[in-house]
């Protein structure tokens, strides 16, 4: 569904979602993804929505 890329619905719930847990008094948010663009994942959760980095999960087709 490409279509609804770059119209902010993905900031808008996770910004939600922080803000609800944030009240419920849960301190972190851990996020799972799978995209073979991690640039452009990186960009968003990292610079964009203030997500720290603090691990990898590396995999190679064989």
């Amino acid at each position: 569904m490409t279509s609804c890329r770059n119209e902010g619905i993905g900031r808008a719930l996770f910004l939600f979602a922080e803000q609800a847990v944030g009240e419920a008094g849960i301190e972190f948010i851990m996020l799972s993804t799978a995209t073979k663009n991690y640039k452009r994942i990186l960009h968003f959760y990292i610079d964009e929505l203030c997500m720290d980095f603090w691990s990898a999960r590396l995999f190679k087709k064989l």
